[in-house]
């Protein structure tokens, strides 16, 4: 699965669990996700999506030193596969035993 944010490409090998970090600026962020297919018409479409508006990635207001937990998954169809925001002590307790993509 691909992780985006604001319609950048910032990982391939986003898979069940796992999980990424991102350093983002403050101000606002845009996640989605997508299914990584290996054919071209699902390529196309999925070249096709970058730039649009994602109804179900919400925009989330990024404040300065402050760390969001987000759940994505495959359940929703279409382009964006946003899921949802959940507490810090939620994320924390979730990815204890996931692996971390990049933990560099």
């Amino acid at each position: 699965m691909c992780i985006y944010v604001n319609d950048a490409l910032i990982t391939s090998e986003f898979h069940p669990d796992s999980f990424y970090t991102y350093q983002a600026d403050p101000g606002d962020l845009q996640v989605y996700t997508r299914t990584r297919f290996g054919s071209s018409p699902f390529l196309l479409l999925d070249q096709a999506t970058v730039g649009q508006i994602h109804m179900h990635a919400p925009i989330i207001h990024v404040e300065p030193n402050q760390i969001y937990y987000m759940e994505c998954g495959t359940e929703a169809f279409g382009p964006a596969r946003f899921k949802k925001l959940v507490p810090k002590e939620v994320g924390e307790e979730k990815i204890k035993n996931y692996e971390w993509i990049n933990p560099s």
